[in-house]
C-alpha cells in the first residue's frame, strides 16, 4: 500500500460514522430541518400539556354540596298519616314542584293533600278520602293513589 491509499482510507474512516457521509448537500439539510420541526413540535406539545395541566389545577373548585334540611309542617287542624293501613310516604313531583301526603283530619278522615313547594300552605285534593300510597306520573301531571282496593287517579 503505498501512502497515498493510506490517506484515502483514513480519510473514508473520518466520514464512515458520520450521518452525513455519503448523501449530498441539499438531502442533509432537508433533514435537519425536519429533525429542527419534529422538535418544535414535540416542545409546543409539552408547552400545551403544561398550560392545561396549570389551568386545570388553579380553576376554582365547586363548592361541596350540602344537605338542606327542611320541616314542612302538615296542614292546620291534622297531621302526617305516614304509617299504617291507609298510609303513604310523602311524594315530590318528578319536575320538584310539589308535595302529596297522607293527612288524616279531627273526624278521623285520611285524604290526599297537596302543597306547591313555592306555597306555604296545603290543599286537599277532592275525592281523595280514604286514599293512600300516591305516587306521581313521569310528567308530573298525574297523581295516582290506592284507596282501598281500587287504583284511582287525580288531579
Amino acid at each position: 500500500m503505498t501512502a497515498k491509499a493510506v490517506k484515502r482510507f483514513v480519510r473514508k474512516l473520518r466520514g464512515w460514522g458520520s450521518p452525513q457521509a455519503g448523501v449530498p448537500a441539499p438531502v442533509a439539510a432537508r433533514r435537519k430541518s425536519r429533525e429542527k420541526l419534529g422538535w418544535a413540535v414535540a416542545a409546543a406539545f409539552v408547552l400545551i400539556a403544561l398550560a392545561i395541566a396549570t389551568l386545570s389545577y388553579l380553576r376554582p373548585r365547586a363548592a361541596d354540596a350540602q344537605p338542606v334540611l327542611s320541616y314542612i309542617p302538615p296542614a292546620p287542624d291534622t297531621h302526617y298519616f305516614a304509617f299504617g293501613f291507609g298510609a303513604g310516604p310523602v311524594v315530590v313531583s318528578p319536575d320538584g314542584s310539589k308535595l302529596e301526603f297522607s293527612a288524616i283530619d279531627k273526624s278521623g278522615t285520611i285524604k290526599l293533600w297537596t302543597r306547591s313547594l313555592k306555597a306555604n300552605d296545603a290543599a286537599p285534593l277532592p275525592g281523595t278520602e280514604g286514599a293512600a300510597y300516591p305516587f306521581w306520573s313521569p310528567d308530573s301531571r298525574s297523581l295516582g293513589f290506592s284507596a282501598e282496593t281500587s287504583w284511582r287517579r287525580s288531579i
